[in-house]
């Protein structure tokens, strides 16, 4: 198994190289820009200190090549002089400004620190560092490089998260404005990658379920136009018909397709209020033992099995599930016996329906729950009696309380339903499970 790089470990090594490298560009940086021989106030004292060594006579041939050999070596620029002003000079005599009898001790001018020193009797010296432009602080330049170093180095980090949100954000912002079939790119494998597979498995179900609710709409509206259709020609017909007897039988049939369409609306209405996706109603305890005693009454079927299981649902969905069973196994059962047999299995309850009719064909059992759906044969399950919601709502009620359905065909002929609930359901709703187009 793959395991998930963390977007944070990805960030946080990419600082962590970024600190390394500062380090090392500091590094190298400081030394490169240090002074080696020391801050220029510490090499000036140090050649005061030096130069009545080194230089015992101001005015000797070779003054000037011991001069030039201390101001290499401290790193300074150096003029001696008298009262009558600077007699030699390194690099000239002009070097260091100074005034004809300069205060020893220290000054600043426009080009950095000056120091006046004594030597003997009425000599004296003036030094500066190298250099008539003021040096570069080596501590500032460092964090000026150090700064430069980190804006260089977390741009590509914050790059590249920015880049993968914003064409996330581009491919939500297409798909918000009604390009419902638009999925975004996945590369990586971290939290970013993530956020795109779930919006992409998002976008997939809600497409998918957007289709199952136009075909389940127009599957409706289809089966509703049969009997709105043959309300509207029984009432016309009916007031011009003379004979009292048709009369009562065009009014019976008018009532018959009243209830066919009540019964339409009420259960494209328990459907779409069993669906696993929406609040749940408050709900309590159910006897499903009495509950499936009343329905198998109205149904001639016949009870089995001792349990008697009190399970938290929704009665009225719950006895919708159970009426819908019966009422199936009854319609297409051939005209033989239902038996209904209600169990415990651990913290589960199983109630399987069973039927003698002719079964359903292999072909129709992996699409007899889908909303309206109508098989190629007109016997058995999946015949053109009532109008396709049935087998349906039966799942949709069992997925709601956390259980599903399963058919299964009798060995020895006929059809098997087994309905598993569990007796404490999720309170915020059962898992969804992956949507299926009508029909598949």
């Amino acid at each position: 198994m793959k395991r998930s790089r963390r977007l944070y470990l990805h960030m946080y090594v990419a600082l962590l190289a970024s600190a390394l490298l500062c380090l090392a560009v500091a590094a190298f940086a400081f030394r490169s820009l240090r002074d080696a021989g020391g801050p220029p106030r510490e090499r000036m004292r140090r050649a005061a200190v030096m130069l009545p060594e080194r230089l015992p006579d101001a005015r000797a041939a070779d003054a000037r090549a011991r001069l030039a050999q201390i101001a290499d070596d401290f790193g300074v620029d150096i003029v001696v002089g008298d009262d009558t002003g600077p007699f030699v000079g390194v690099p000239s005599t002009d070097a260091v400004p100074v005034p004809r009898r300069p205060v020893p001790g220290w000054r600043r001018d426009r080009s950095g620190p000056v120091m006046v020193t004594p030597l003997d009797g009425d000599v004296w010296a003036a030094m500066r560092p190298h250099g008539r432009q003021l040096r570069v602080n080596p501590f500032f330049a460092t964090l000026a490089i150090l700064a430069v170093v980190m804006a260089v180095g977390s741009y590509p980090v914050a790059r590249w998260v920015t880049r993968r949100l914003e064409t996330l954000a581009q491919g939500v912002e297409r798909w918000g404005k009604g390009d419902l079939g638009h999925r975004v790119a996945v590369s990586g494998s971290d939290e970013i990658a993530t956020l795109a597979t779930t919006f992409n498995q998002a976008a997939e179900r809600l497409d998918l379920l957007i289709s199952q609710q136009r075909e389940m709409l127009a599957n409706a509206s289809h089966e509703m136009r049969s009997p709105l259709t043959r309300l509207r020609m029984g009432l016309e017909l009916i007031a011009e018909e003379p004979d009292e007897s048709r009369r009562r039988g065009m009014v019976d049939r008018i009532h018959r397709d009243i209830v066919e369409l009540d019964g339409l609306i009420e259960d494209v209405l328990l459907f779409a209020r069993a669906d696993t996706r929406v609040p749940r109603r408050p709900l309590g305890p159910v006897d499903m033992r009495a509950l499936l005693a009343e329905e198998a009454e109205r149904t001639d079927a016949t009870v089995e099995g001792d349990a008697r299981p009190a399970i938290t649902g929704d009665g009225a969905l719950l006895r919708h599930l159970v009426r819908n069973l019966l009422e199936n196994a009854r319609q297409h059962g051939g005209g033989g016996p239902v038996r209904a047999v209600l169990a415990m299995d651990g913290s589960t309850v199983r109630l399987v329906v069973e039927d003698q009719g002719p079964g359903v064909p292999e072909p129709d059992r992996e699409h007899i729950f889908a909303p309206f759906f109508r098989g190629a044969s007109t016997t058995g399950t999946t015949s053109t009696t009532g109008h396709g919601l049935g087998l349906a709502l039966v799942r949709q009620v069992a997925r709601y309380h956390g259980g599903d359905v399963v058919f299964q065909p009798r060995p020895e002929g006929g059809s098997r339903f087994e309905v598993t609930l569990p007796l404490d359901p999720p309170t915020s709703g059962s898992e969804t499970p992956p949507p299926r187009r009508p029909g598949s």
